[in-house]
């Protein structure tokens, strides 16, 4: 027999296969929900679809099941968390892809993870979406916002990962600049895939 880590360790009232892993967003009177391939908005009084919308959905990742099955690859460690951010009426979120770290030579399986800014004035209008430069470079989890600077973790697939903090126009999405934090091993030591969910706080 051959030891594998399982994807996701029960905790206590979670299910092994589906944990508790989502964290809403209350923002005047909407709930705001992160499922990893979309974002719903509900009204916090009735909990139907916010604004009278037929669906909830006011986001939904551009990739179909199959992608999306990729998601959360079965030799992984790490438990996916899907967080968000609302500062100024808008929300931010990543989406895709919770893996940040790939075994070595492994493929870029379920393409990446990305950063999208909504409108909640505009029903939640897509207003832009920021991706990583290369397959090895990975958003850690939802950023935090500062007037017009958005800061996100970022870290970077490499011999030993690296952890990066970067910085971001929070108005359109254009990084303005990233800088190196530290280098360090991981449980996933290169061998399997990881996910993780590293947040910032400022102050």
């Amino acid at each position: 027999l051959v030891n594998r880590p399982r994807s996701s360790v029960a905790r206590v009232a979670e299910d092994a296969a589906t944990p508790l892993s989502y964290h809403p967003v209350v923002s005047g009177s909407l709930v705001l929900v992160n499922s990893q391939v979309d974002i719903q908005a509900f009204d916090v009084a009735t909990g139907k679809a916010a604004w009278g919308l037929d669906s909830a959905a006011i986001f939904r990742d551009e990739f179909d099941d199959s992608v999306h099955a990729l998601y959360h690859p079965d030799n992984g460690l790490g438990v996916p968390r899907f967080t968000m951010t609302v500062y100024a009426g808008r929300l931010y979120a990543r989406m895709g892809t919770s893996v940040t770290d790939r075994p070595r030579n492994a493929a870029s399986i379920g393409g990446s993870g990305y950063l999208v800014c909504l409108d909640l004035a505009a029903q939640g209008r897509l207003d832009w979406k920021a991706v990583p430069d290369d397959p090895a470079w990975a958003f850690e989890g939802s950023p935090v916002i500062a007037g017009e600077n958005l800061y996100v973790a970022m870290r970077r697939s490499d011999v030993r990962p690296q952890l990066h903090v970067a910085c971001y126009n929070a108005q359109t999405g254009r990084r303005m600049w990233r800088t190196f934090v530290c280098s360090a091993e991981t449980p996933a030591r290169g061998i399997y895939f990881e996910t993780t969910h590293t947040l910032l706080t400022l102050d």
